[in-house]
């Protein structure tokens, strides 16, 4: 008798895991990270935004889920949002003193004035968005 195939869950890509008690189903979920487009802070609790449109609300803090997630895909904006490097769709410096991100999703968030800096030095690192930090005021991304 042939022995049959497993079929798992696990996503097609590389990416890390990153493991979810849902609380509401009952159950423990794995999703891959690279799935996951933003977390944003509401007091010590933490909003996860996917990829498909899915918001799953945590008991932590930003803090806390930044720590379970890989430094260089994910990059802090302001005190209260995390974003994928991944999902930034482009980069607006209309004044020296402020940055714009836009998200694939059309949402706009604000740089914190001080986080201006640390922001500028890690999309420095990232492969796609290093050509786009210090030019124009206002870029596109194209995939």
């Amino acid at each position: 008798m042939m022995p049959q195939a497993i079929t798992t869950n696990a996503p097609a890509d590389n990416s890390p895991n990153l493991r979810l008690y849902m609380s509401v189903l009952k159950e423990r979920q794995h999703r891959s990270v690279h799935l996951l487009m933003s977390l944003e802070s509401s007091a010590n609790y933490t909003w996860l935004l996917w990829q498909n449109g899915e918001r799953v609300l945590l008991p932590r803090t930003l803090k806390y889920m930044e720590g379970q997630l890989p430094p260089d895909q994910f990059i802090r904006l302001r005190r209260d949002y995390t974003v994928n490097l991944d999902y930034i769709d482009r980069i607006e410096r209309p004044v020296a003193e402020r940055m714009l991100v836009w998200l694939r999703t059309g949402e706009c968030i604000e740089v914190a004035r001080r986080r201006i800096t640390p922001v500028r030095k890690q999309l420095w690192h990232h492969p796609i968005l290093a050509r786009y930090v210090n030019r124009r005021s206002s870029v596109q991304l194209l995939d």
